[in-house]
């Protein structure tokens, strides 16, 4: 197994949140581009900047069942830092000056995450924005590890009731909603929060579905 700790997926501070607490070890990231299907069915990849090379599957079948193994950003047994927000936190008497020697009459900030409010025990906050996405958020400020379970390719529909609970969903829903749809529904909600501008849950795009498990680094 692979043993080094590479950039994992970016998460938002509530889903980030999730995954600290353990309710969350899916998530769907859409495919870019997205997977062209022919007339006579078949989903064909074509060449893109980020791959550089394409692929055409015979049947869908085939194609669920390699696509992954071919262009999966993710791999099973590998593991991940999980990336999420952070910002600059309180103001504490003390900083390195210039010349990197302590002075007590400068001050620093220090480093908070943002899903749940902790501070980082050592590091200053060194940018110019008071905040961060998580998908800037650096190597050395990781908190968690998530090792990749499984990867695989669907349709963004064909999410299941356990998988939504799977994705950390834990929202209220609508009065009305199917008892056994509430997770679900839930996560079609938390879906276009995030990504109604870009793929919106009605255009039901072709998603990598990654399970993952937690580990402190």
């Amino acid at each position: 197994m692979n043993l080094d700790i590479k950039p994992g997926p970016s998460f938002v501070s509530a889903m980030a949140l999730a995954v600290h607490r353990g309710i969350k070890t899916q998530t769907r990231r859409v495919i870019l581009p997205q997977p062209v299907v022919l007339p006579q069915g078949t989903p064909t990849w074509y060449p893109s900047a980020t791959h550089g090379r394409g692929r055409a599957y015979d049947g869908e079948a085939h194609f669920l069942r390699g696509f992954a193994a071919d262009f999966a950003p993710y791999k099973a047994g590998e593991r991940y830092y999980l990336r999420e927000p952070i910002r600059r936190g309180a103001e504490y008497p003390g900083d390195f000056d210039a010349d990197l020697e302590w002075d007590d009459s400068l001050t620093h900030h220090s480093i908070e995450y943002v899903c749940d409010g902790a501070e980082h025990p050592d590091a200053h906050w060194v940018w110019k924005p008071k905040a961060l996405p998580g998908r800037y958020m650096p190597k050395g400020l990781r908190r968690l590890v998530l090792e990749v379970v499984s990867v695989r390719v669907e349709r963004l529909h064909a999410i299941t009731e356990e998988d939504a609970r799977a994705e950390g969903i834990t929202m209220p829903l609508p009065y009305g909603t199917p008892a056994d749809l509430r997770y679900a529904v839930g996560f079609r909600v938390e879906w276009d929060t995030i990504n109604r501008k870009r793929a919106p849950w009605e255009s039901n795009p072709w998603v990598w579905r990654i399970e993952f498990r937690p580990e402190v680094p």
